[in-house]
């Protein structure tokens, strides 16, 4: 069994999007997912419990704006970058809300 101290972004990730797939429309649950694989490539092997605010918010505002898109572009516009950190907002507080944290996945 896990140590809750030990669960992933990319854990977190696949549980939050099973738990609201039947909850949201498709098109809502299909951008979700794209966010998740974006995170995941970047942070998703770093420890929830681990991750501070300041993580979060240099994620969003530091390595997502010097990011290459798959597109060969680089950087992501600030709207791009709000909705990834409302995107992380809501996958924390269903951590949360949940209590994942106190339990093993």
């Amino acid at each position: 069994m896990k140590r809750p101290t030990s669960i992933t972004i990319n854990k977190l990730n696949k549980k939050f999007l099973e738990h609201i797939k039947p909850h949201i429309a498709e098109s809502t649950y299909l951008g979700y997912c794209s966010y998740a694989n974006t995170i995941d490539k970047f942070i998703g092997d770093q420890k929830v419990a681990s991750m501070t605010t300041h993580d979060l918010e240099e994620f969003v505002n530091v390595t997502m704006l010097s990011a290459t898109k798959p597109n060969g572009d680089v950087g992501y516009a600030k709207k791009t970058r709000n909705n990834y950190a409302s995107y992380l907002k809501r996958i924390f507080s269903y951590i949360y809300s949940k209590r994942v944290m106190n339990t093993a996945f």
